[in-house]
């Protein structure tokens, strides 16, 4: 129940700190780069811009009309540390669920850290859909397997198993059970 809301809460947040970091350095990188403006990012609303610096940070790449390849936000907008956001989030986010749900092994925190994939795979399909822009887009297919599955699957089972070996050595430190 918990990992569904957490992994909807997770990307909001994800969106929001990249967003909040990331505006102006995006809109500059637009501005100053002549192929995105050929290709009608510069008149896109910044709210799509910093989605695909999102959507990159994720390692997923975006597309632009009529050119092979992906574009590298991130790197273009030179905000490199973004690419720290997914995973320690999606860490985190493993964490809380393992801990909401009061685990108490590491197999049962790695069991709820995976949850949180239902709801960031969900978003992470809506929101690479919504962040489309004349024909500017990420990348739909390694939006849901990339930022949707690998990325909450792996740092949710990661960030619940610590949780899980954290209150088992407690369980076993004051020998009884953890509620």
């Amino acid at each position: 129940m918990y990992g569904a809301i957490v992994g909807i809460t997770v990307y909001v947040v994800g969106y929001l700190v990249t967003y909040a970091t990331a505006a102006s350095a995006v809109n500059r990188a637009v501005q100053g780069n002549v192929r995105l403006t050929d290709a009608g990012a510069a008149s896109a609303p910044a709210w799509k811009a910093v989605g695909w610096v999102f959507y990159d940070a994720h390692l997923v790449g975006t597309r632009l009309p009529d050119v092979s390849g992906h574009v590298d936000f991130v790197g273009l907008s030179g905000v490199q540390f973004l690419y720290l956001v997914p995973p320690l989030f999606l860490l985190a986010a493993g964490g809380i669920v393992a801990y909401l749900a009061r685990v108490d092994d590491p197999k049962a925190g790695v069991q709820a850290g995976l949850t949180i994939a239902i709801g960031y795979l969900l978003f992470a399909i809506i929101g690479a859909i919504l962040v489309s822009f004349v024909g500017i887009q990420p990348d739909l297919l390694r939006a849901a397997v990339v930022a949707g599955i690998v990325y909450p699957v792996a740092c949710g089972a990661i960030g619940g198993g610590l949780v899980g070996v954290l209150r088992a050595d407690r369980r076993e430190i004051i020998g009884t059970p953890l509620s």
